[in-house]
């Protein structure tokens, strides 16, 4: 697992893996709130309308990874962003990528402090911290936090995910 997220380092004299911090391990393998994640999806998909959620299960708008893969690209040609075959596995890379990109330190860091301040970490609260996630920067937050109160997104924030024969399923639990 360690090695999924860029953690394990290797000894440049002897070859051999170092010891994995832990700490910082479970801080990057932590929640992503189911809130905030609908919140991004709405908002980069256009309510799941856009060309890339329809044609590639791509509601995230992520750019192409280097080491390639399925992809589309805006009419221009200009842009490559990853498509998927399902939005099950377009959802689960958008929540590797924020769980494992040094870009979101920031959010890592804010989703510490909650829980050792013994506060909720709500998709509301962490959506603070995706300030540089967009060019839209304060305007996109904010429209996020108003997606969330206005849908009362946060209140699906207790769903499970789980696989059953082959399908995902989610569970609510209020």
């Amino acid at each position: 697992m360690a090695n999924d997220y860029g953690l394990k380092e290797r000894d440049v004299k002897s070859g051999k893996s170092k010891a994995v911090d832990i700490k910082l391990l479970l801080q990057n393998i932590d929640v992503i709130p189911t809130g905030m994640v609908l919140a991004q999806g709405i908002d980069e998909s256009g309510w799941g309308t856009g060309h890339f959620a329809i044609q590639g299960n791509a509601l995230y708008g992520e750019h192409l990874p280097q080491s390639g893969g399925k992809y589309l690209t805006t009419p221009g040609g200009h842009v490559k962003v990853a498509a998927f075959d399902s939005l099950y596995q377009g959802t689960a890379a958008y929540i590797y990528n924020l769980n494992s990109s040094r870009a979101y330190h920031g959010l890592w860091q804010l989703r510490q402090q909650l829980r050792v301040q013994g506060k909720s970490v709500t998709g509301y609260e962490l959506v603070g911290a995706l300030v540089d996630y967009s060019v839209r920067g304060q305007a996109y937050v904010d429209n996020l936090r108003s997606l969330i109160e206005h849908h009362h997104l946060d209140s699906y924030d207790n769903a499970k995910f789980n696989s059953a024969e082959g399908r995902h399923l989610i569970r609510f639990k209020h």
